[in-house]
């Protein structure tokens, strides 16, 4: 990565080789976590940008503002994710072919998904302590479409409408991220071929805990889209460009 870095005016990674927490990453000062609605102002100054994951997208954009206003606590975060067979990559893998995951749902990465280090950092500097986090993806049978659904403690005298009404306030004027109104559960057709990213909360019927739902296309909000965004932050562009039409494939 060194020997060409200076070759580059600006470059978004959007490859598992380079994730955030990635030692050849950290090489790079410059570099800078590409989650675009969390860190737009060091993303548009930056030139070199770590495109985030698509778990790691869906679950960090509810959970840095609450961690951040420290609205929950950091011990018992429970994620349940499911994703299209698109999740999982275009490899020739037995577990992705059609017979092997049509009319399913099966669990993977148990022991430890790849995502997990990258959300744990991006959690862990959001409350500027660290954050470990019980994680499990499953593979569903569509194309493509990603929903998080995350079980999190909330601090001391918190309620569900102070979880809202802080994402709703962190969120207002968010062309890509949505806050549901009322009792509104996010759908994965809500938002497949676009860059948005839909997202609610609900209490949860263990008093003190919260459920918190968000739902993007891990093809585009989760991976390209996410890095078009990047890009036209860097080069100064509408932050929107190119990402309000839906050329889908797959």
């Amino acid at each position: 990565m060194m020997f060409f870095t200076p070759l580059l005016s600006l470059c978004v990674f959007v490859i598992n080789s380079f994730p955030l927490w990635s030692v050849y990453l950290y090489i790079q000062e410059e570099a800078v976590y590409g989650l675009t609605e969390v860190l737009r102002d060091e993303i548009r100054n930056a030139r070199l940008v770590a495109n985030p994951g698509c778990y790691p997208t869906s679950i960090q954009l509810p959970l840095v503002p609450l961690i951040k206003a420290k609205l929950i606590k950091l011990s018992n975060i429970i994620i349940d994710a499911k994703s299209g067979v698109t999740g999982a990559g275009r490899g020739a893998k037995e577990a992705n072919l059609y017979t092997e995951i049509a009319e399913g749902i099966h669990a993977y990465g148990i022991k430890g998904h790849r995502h997990v280090p990258e959300v744990e950092q991006g959690l862990s500097e959001a409350a500027e302590s660290k954050v470990t986090i019980s994680f499990t993806p499953n593979l569903i049978c569509m194309k493509r479409g990603m929903q998080s659904t995350m079980f999190v403690e909330m601090a001391p005298g918190v309620t569900v409408s102070d979880l809202y009404q802080h994402l709703k306030s962190t969120y207002e004027g968010e062309e890509f991220v949505k806050l549901l109104n009322g009792s509104n559960v996010p759908h994965t057709r809500h938002v497949v071929g676009s860059n948005y990213c839909f997202m609610n909360v609900f209490e949860d019927r263990i008093p003190g805990r919260a459920i918190i739902i968000s739902v993007i296309d891990n093809l585009v909000k989760g991976a390209s889209g996410q890095a078009v965004q990047n890009l036209n932050l860097m080069m100064g562009l509408p932050e929107n460009m190119g990402l309000q039409y839906q050329p889908l494939f797959p």
